[in-house]
């Protein structure tokens, strides 16, 4: 019985499928005995359960992959975790909203949530008291809608679906160099929610993966937050088009905030990142947005960026505490502009 075609060039094309599919299976089980590729490999759905499943759900707004669940009351990671009927962090939103009432919505990723701090000492929080101690005509709400792992893409949606509904009259966004990273490789909750891709079950396409994702970061000179703001990728592109998509679903006044990273350097006059907040905030600026680079705030706090980190990336609570006096100072000598009124 013959296997093979008979034309010869149909006979060499089937021995070399053949032969490929040979060394791939070959190069397969050799990285998976010998040198497992972890990039881009399945989640294991048991491990952070917790995290993943209690405190997150699958979200139903389109094109959003997941969202804070709805009253949990939760320890985990080392924080305590409550949110309302709505899934924010905080407490339920005055209903009916008052007349005095001025409504701030605040936007962002695990830095508006306050990963690793409590609710009270979370940057929204903290504003919501800075802003309230200076009151004369004025009440002042911040809901804090920020969700660990969001991006920029993420947070627009936010707004759109979400923010706008509770009628605010002013909307933060809040900024970190990782949010242009739309994709699921740097964000475990992202990867966790979509779901694996076929080729993320085979080491050899994950060590293709890993290659090409290794490349690209090198062009950025190695530095993750330079290969998320690359100027011409689609991660920086999302940026800009969520911007966008920010300034057609709303004519609220939008804060558009950067907040810092916190290592690599030893102080904050030693900043490594300014030409990435500069790009940023002139982006914002040129779509119509109020902007504010926490940089000069967390310099003249004196602190150096150990002092105010919890990590590389989310401020302690005297970090949150710094953000939020400079937010505070800024709205008051903005009231006008961006509340409607004087303070």
């Amino acid at each position: 019985m013959k296997l093979l075609p008979r034309s010869k060039p149909l006979r060499a094309l089937s021995v070399s499928l053949a032969s490929l599919v040979i060394a791939l299976g070959g190069a397969e089980l050799y990285l998976r005995a010998f040198a497992p590729v972890k990039f881009r490999a399945p989640l294991d759905a048991t491990q952070d359960a917790d995290w993943r499943t209690l405190v997150h759900r699958r979200s139903v707004v389109p094109g959003l992959l997941y969202e804070l669940a709805p009253n949990v009351a939760k320890d985990v990671r080392g924080m305590r975790v409550e949110t309302n009927a709505l899934g924010l962090r905080g407490r339920m939103p005055e209903t009916p909203k008052g007349k005095d009432l001025l409504r701030i919505a605040a936007i962002g990723d695990s830095v508006t949530f306050g990963f690793s701090v409590a609710a009270e000492e979370a940057w929204p929080a903290v504003l919501e008291r800075e802003l309230s101690a200076t009151r004369v005509a004025h009440r002042y709400e911040v809901l804090n809608h920020g969700v660990g792992g969001y991006s920029t893409r993420d947070e627009a949606l936010v707004l759109e679906h979400k923010a706008l509904a509770l009628d605010p009259d002013l909307v933060i966004v809040a900024y970190f160099l990782n949010d242009p990273d739309f994709e699921p490789q740097q964000q475990p909750l992202h990867r966790f929610f979509r779901g694996s891709a076929w080729w993320e079950h085979f080491h050899v396409a994950r060590l293709v993966a890993r290659s090409r994702f290794d490349r690209e970061r090198e062009a950025a000179g190695g530095d993750l937050y330079r290969w998320a703001s690359a100027p011409d990728s689609d991660r920086w592109k999302s940026v800009l088009q969520a911007f966008d998509a920010v300034q057609r679903a709303t004519r609220v006044p939008i804060l558009l905030v950067v907040f810092p990273c916190y290592r690599g350097f030893e102080s904050f006059e030693r900043y490594g990142y300014a030409d990435l907040h500069a790009r940023v905030l002139a982006a914002a600026k040129e779509r119509g947005f109020a902007t504010l680079d926490l940089v000069p705030a967390f310099t003249a706090s004196g602190r150096s960026p150990w002092d105010v980190s919890a990590d590389p990336e989310h401020p302690n609570a005297e970090g949150h505490a710094i953000a939020a006096s400079a937010l505070g100072d800024f709205l008051r000598s903005h009231h006008r502009q961006l509340l409607g009124t004087d303070p």
